[in-house]
């Protein structure tokens, strides 16, 4: 068929008569889910183009509809098969359709994608598509069918490119200047002052969801899934589906998600309340029989915000909105902006980096027009799952969504390790623990380059208990796959700030990553500590006043401490200083109070089981330079001691025999093997028959006591 022909077929009016084009039938293109190239089901029909110059490309199509309920096909421009532009079809007559996309030279799939297909037992929802038309500028080369291996070739070039181009963006778009101001107790600039800038707190935020919390057999699991999410995220995720908090009506169940959410707090991590309503299956509570009524909706939410608030600012209050149907974001956000102002509202779904979720799109868009309260777009990325999402098509939809004015968060993304094959355009073979690592880390980059994201969050962080098999960030076992060493790197090593430098006219001038930072300068013998917070709309200026004398000789001390008290008091003696101030490990600073030789601090934070390490900061006033520190452990332990008997708990005697009891060991968390501390009362008489009972005793440092009962049968 003639170029003219074919703009003739395509209308006239598209562009110029001039202009370059490439037309194909959709029969004849090689991406097809028919062997006629119409569309029965969700799917595309599309070419391998080549684009030889940059610039806006007109894109037609002949195509007719058959609705379904009075519901027409929803046709999109497809590029690299991630839908755009969408349009109706709603005629059944043949009509053309046009679309404009602004493309780079290189290979792309271009052609048509439908979005909603349906049926039911009398009508069935498809799109019949003839001619598909490919329009360059004036004046440019016409458009040429090519192969896969091309497009492949030029998909991986464009991938490449955008990664290479991450830093840049990282830097303009998660980093700021900052200054440190270094005066004499006079006032005056000091010249030549140490000061070091360290980051200990990112505002970005980094996390998963925290189901796995406590839930394996073993302590020593239970204790490294904790110490590893510590380690690497400062968010939470914490589940509050409404089956799991209320399964018996009238009984609500929060004792698992209190003990979640305080560990968090105490060691400094953000939470964020999940899917307080959702319309699955998996989250209606049994004893309602469908999705309770909005009466008690409100109740739900109502309850679960007031008991959590000041410790959670960042919720999720319906869930998926689109794909699971039933719940609009309003009156459910009217609830919760009334009971929180101040917090944080996401709208979490699933599909955008799939097909761009075009309903979801216009949710939002109507949401915002309808001034409905949110905060954020929440953006799931592991649906469909195996599939590797093209860098393309996230920056993409990043940037697609972005336009409308809201953040954005990463809220469930899980690249697997279960041997499946990786479906997607670059990223081929099996989802190996090596893929898992390689395509995180590449999402990871996309995302943080781009300044509408403010959060990831990983599903699950554990193989144990994941919704998709290898999906964790460790094995079953809490050891940790390349993904989690990885991401230590870039978040801890790479995208963290630590610099060294010296005051020049009394200031010290840095680049660093937007968050928290100690700074500590020195100077003549003073040392002076301050925090400086760096934010991208911050004024990022902190100023330290040195003392000009020597500094005042202090002693400061802090009492090593073992204790089954949730908030404890912490103790020891200082020397020379009016100030003292205390932190556990490393957050939560409390100031002490301070009498004589002694001071004692009340921590105010409820604190999970576990060792701490306690410093102890004092100083010699608020405006002296001097300093002195001492750090020693604080003690939590409310677990009491694991008593195992030797042989059996039953034994049977002759009467008038010789008794000689097993014994027993004991162990326990905090203390180790504390078996010689057991004490063993018995009433065991052989000489007469009867029933009786060896009973064993042990305590821990802290009182929590354990008994166990051997019972003794004489014959």
């Amino acid at each position: 068929m003639k170029k003219m022909t074919n703009m003739i077929l395509l209308g006239v009016a598209l562009c110029a008569m001039d202009a370059a084009a490439l037309v194909f039938q959709a029969r004849n293109a090689a991406l097809k889910d028919s062997p006629d190239g119409h569309l029965y089901i969700k799917g595309e029909v599309a070419e391998y183009v080549r684009i030889y110059q940059s610039g806006t490309y007109q894109v037609a199509v002949l195509a007719l509809g058959t609705p379904l309920d009075g519901v027409w096909p929803l046709m999109g421009l497809s590029i690299d098969g991630l839908p755009r532009d969408t349009v109706t079809v709603g005629t059944m007559t043949m009509v053309q359709y046009n679309f404009s996309v602004a493309l780079e030279p290189g290979v792309y799939t271009i052609g048509m994608a439908f979005l909603n297909d349906a049926v039911n037992a009398f009508e069935d929802r498809n799109i019949y598509l003839d001619a598909i038309g490919v329009f360059a500028p004036g004046g440019a080369t016409d458009p040429v069918i090519t192969t896969r291996s091309a497009w492949l070739t030029s998909v991986q070039a464009r991938e490449n490119a955008l990664l290479a181009a991450t830093p840049a963006a990282i830097a303009a778009h998660r980093m700021g200047a900052a200054t440190v101001t270094v005066l004499d107790a006079s006032g005056n600039p000091v010249e030549g002052a140490s000061v070091r800038v360290e980051q200990i707190g990112h505002e970005f935020l980094f996390g998963a969801n925290i189901c796995g919390y406590e839930q394996f057999s073993d302590s020593a699991l239970n204790n490294a899934y904790k110490e590893r999410f510590a380690e690497l995220f400062n968010y939470a995720t914490v589940p509050f589906y409404w089956s799991l908090v209320e399964p018996v009506r009238g009984q609500r169940q929060y004792a698992w998600i209190d003990a979640m959410v305080n560990w968090c707090v105490a060691n400094g991590i953000e939470v964020k309340g999940h899917a307080l309503l959702w319309t699955d299956p998996a989250a209606i509570p049994p004893w309602s029989g469908g999705m309770p009524n909005a009466t008690l909706q409100q109740a739900h939410v109502t309850d679960i915000m007031e008991r959590y608030a000041g410790l959670i600012r960042n919720w999720e209050v319906v869930n998926e909105p689109v794909n699971a149907s039933g719940l609009t974001l309003n009156p459910a956000h009217q609830w919760a902006r009334a009971i929180d102002p101040t917090g944080r509202l996401i709208v979490n779904e699933y599909g955008h980096f799939y097909n761009g979720l075009p309903e979801y799109y216009n949710l939002i868009q109507q949401a915002i027009a309808d001034g409905i309260s949110f905060d954020a777009m929440g953006f799931q990325a592991h649906a469909p799952v195996d599939r590797a999402f093209p860098l393309e098509h996230v920056k993409y939809i990043l940037d697609r969504y972005a336009s409308l004015g809201k953040k954005v968060h990463i809220t469930e993304f899980t690249p697997p390790a279960n041997g499946q094959p990786v479906t997607g355009a670059v990223w081929r073979g099996v989802w190996d623990e090596n893929t898992q690592a390689a395509y995180a880390e590449a999402f990871y980059r996309i995302c943080f380059a781009h300044p509408a994201v403010e959060a990831i969050s990983w599903w699950d962080f554990s193989d144990t208990g994941a919704w998709v098999p290898g999906g964790g960030m460790l094995r079953s076992d809490c050891t940790p796959k390349p993904v989690y060493t990885t991401l230590m790197q870039l978040i801890h090593n790479e995208w963290k700030t630590t610099q060294t430098g010296q005051s020049v006219s009394g200031q010290y001038q840095f680049n660093g990553f937007y968050g928290r930072y100690r700074v500590v300068v020195q100077h003549n013998g003073a040392t002076k500590e301050a925090q400086i917070y760096v934010r991208p709309d911050g004024t990022n200026a902190v100023t330290v006043t040195l003392a000009t004398s020597a500094p005042v000789e202090m002693k400061v001390t802090v009492d090593p401490l073992t204790t089954s008290a949730t908030y404890p008091k912490i103790t020891g003696t200082v020397e020379n200083a009016t100030i003292v101030d205390v932190s556990v490990d490393g957050v939560n600073y409390h100031r002490a109070t301070v009498s004589g030789s002694t001071w004692s601090a009340q921590i105010v934070q409820p604190l999970a089981d576990g060792i701490y390490e306690v410093r102890a900061l004092a100083r010699s006033g608020e405006k002296k330079s001097a300093t002195v520190e001492a750090v020693n452990q604080l003690i939590l332990d409310r677990t009491a001691p694991v008593i195992t008997l030797k042989g059996s708990s039953v034994v049977t005697v002759r009467r008038f025999s010789k008794y000689v009891d097993a014994g027993a060991t004991a162990w326990d968390e905090m203390c180790g093997d504390v078996t010689a501390r057991i004490i063993t009362t018995s009433n065991v008489n052989t000489w007469k028959r009867g029933t009786y009972s060896v009973v064993y005793t042990v305590k821990d440092d802290v009182g929590n006591t354990s008994q166990a009962v051997r019972t003794v049968y004489v014959q």
